[in-house]
């Protein structure tokens, strides 16, 4: 059920003179829930604190940060009208950011190594975070250096719909050295073999998608996972 602030409540604050329209006006443009569920709160430390908070940009600046822990459902069921003061407040928002950091962290660096050298990296991502972070660190080949690959985007349905769902492992393979390209090109007449993502099934068979996430022939995959040995 959504919150809804009591006019009687404002119109008591107001006439009162704890606070001003003004206030009020640019206490509700810094609140970024779409029904302003914060506003209450906002105003009763704003009346409270004011002159500890600092500026209104700090007050913003948490307030948006909490928002997002929030919304990510990494602060499930934590209420702000918990927090009888912008210090408290602060210092809880600073402590989870830390953790979220932390554990973005540990998401991004579940991956795994199955070669890395002179000529081949290949790398199995377990988690959207560790897919991403790969596809931007090593198989960015559009001009503003993302991948192509839908499982590397910054939203994480595709990924966690193949990987947890479907029970797909993705092989994301980038083919380094000149010489090891050539031959690539050579056997198989794809000049789009450098970066690879190989889809291995739950069943078994694999598929596998060139650097502009076009569906690679069979027969060229063959040729292809021949030469790199996988």
């Amino acid at each position: 059920m959504k919150k809804v602030v009591s006019a009687k409540y404002w119109k008591d604050v107001l006439n009162r003179n704890l606070i001003t329209k003004e206030d009020v006006s640019t206490l509700k443009k810094i609140d970024p829930s779409p029904t302003k569920k914060y506003l209450d709160w906002l105003v009763k430390i704003w009346i409270k604190e004011r002159s500890n908070i600092g500026s209104i940009d700090d007050l913003r600046n948490s307030l948006e940060e909490f928002h997002a822990l929030s919304e990510s459902h990494r602060i499930q069921g934590v209420d702000i009208n918990r927090f009888p003061s912008y210090e408290e407040f602060r210092n809880f928002v600073t402590i989870e950011n830390e953790k979220a950091s932390a554990m973005v962290e540990e998401l991004e660096n579940d991956y795994e190594i199955v070669r890395d050298d002179e000529d081949l990296l290949i790398v199995i991502p377990y988690t959207h975070e560790a897919s991403r972070k790969l596809g931007l660190k090593y198989f960015g080949v559009r001009a503003d250096k993302t991948c192509a690959w839908c499982t590397t985007y910054a939203t994480n349905t595709h990924f966690n719909n193949y990987f947890y769902t479907k029970g797909i492992t993705f092989y994301y393979v980038k083919v380094r050295s000149n010489v090891l390209q050539q031959k690539v090109y050579e056997v198989t007449k794809n000049k789009n073999l450098s970066h690879v993502a190989l889809v291995v099934n739950p069943d078994g068979t694999v598929e596998g998608y060139d650097e502009e996430d076009s569906l690679i022939s069979s027969t060229t995959l063959n040729k292809f996972r021949k030469i790199i040995g996988i």
